[in-house]
């Protein structure tokens, strides 16, 4: 179980080239793979981690925490109420009500409910384990104009990562094999011309230009096929959101709704031109 919280660090530490997404300072709810990637991630790019809550407590520090070494000591010990950093501990779920830029819940169902809805302070709420927050408590958020990143978006990677596996075990050839010596030829070949034009030799490149220059690997593919279906999938939910007037999790369900029926009826499981009342 586990949320994280972000908030923004003082604008006398941000460098002038620090974007808004990279100064959030955010909350964690459950440390485990969702939620520890998800805070190596954000403090890479320059948020601070100041609270985050496991099954058996949870700890704060709005100085911000260091993901590696609490995961370090979290799996070690498997009490992250005993880290020693940790400037307030917590035995309940009091710290996700504290106040931070993200709350980011990555544990398990209905943690946000009716019951502590009313304290959440967060900006931005990103459902990142699926039926995190209740019917109720959406539509609280909702009206204290809270952010929220639906479970329907954010929690898909691994769904579509199983899909281009499956894709990949039924036509029993590795993913990129077909293109992989033709994208390095032409890569090669694209450099060589460049060397040329700037006075130097394709002889003189170091090993790790050379790698670059090497076709994609296959997990390279698979990761690069997930982004750029989730960021389709985002792209399409913030149109639909914005031109229907609503937010992103009617937006979701209302694209997915339609992509079913735009599947159905190219199936003729439904009659052509059947209108969809969304």
């Amino acid at each position: 179980f586990f949320f994280l919280m972000i908030r923004r660090p003082p604008r006398s530490t941000q460098s002038r080239s620090s974007a808004a997404s990279d100064v959030y300072k955010r909350q964690v709810q459950g440390f485990g793979h969702v939620g520890y990637w998800i805070s190596k991630f954000f403090v890479d790019k320059g948020a601070i981690l100041i609270g985050v809550q496991e099954w058996n407590g949870g700890v704060y520090n709005p100085e911000g925490f260091n993901p590696e070494h609490l995961k370090e000591h979290f799996t070690r010990t498997k009490d992250i109420t005993t880290y020693k950093f940790a400037k307030e501990t917590s035995d309940d779920y009091s710290l996700m009500t504290y106040p931070c830029d993200l709350l980011v819940a990555a544990a398990k169902e209905m943690q946000i409910t009716k019951f502590n809805v009313g304290r959440i302070q967060c900006k931005v709420l990103i459902e990142a384990a699926q039926g995190c927050t209740s019917w109720l408590a959406d539509f609280v958020l909702n009206k204290k104009n809270i952010f929220i990143m639906p479970d329907l978006l954010t929690t898909n990677g691994s769904i579509t990562a199983s899909y281009f596996e499956w894709l990949r075990n039924l036509e029993h050839v590795r993913s990129g094999l077909m293109m992989k010596k033709w994208t390095e030829k032409g890569a090669y070949l694209l450099t060589k011309k460049a060397a040329q034009v700037f006075g130097k030799r394709v002889e003189d490149l170091t090993d790790e230009d050379i790698q670059s220059l090497k076709g994609p690997r296959e997990h390279e593919i698979t990761i690069l096929a997930i982004e750029e279906s989730l960021h389709t999938a985002l792209r399409e939910t913030l149109d639909l959101s914005e031109s229907a007037k609503v937010n992103l999790r009617t937006a979701s369900w209302m694209n997915a709704i339609q992509k079913l029926h735009n599947f159905n009826e190219e199936l003729e499981f439904v009659s052509k031109n059947t209108e969809v009342n969304l």
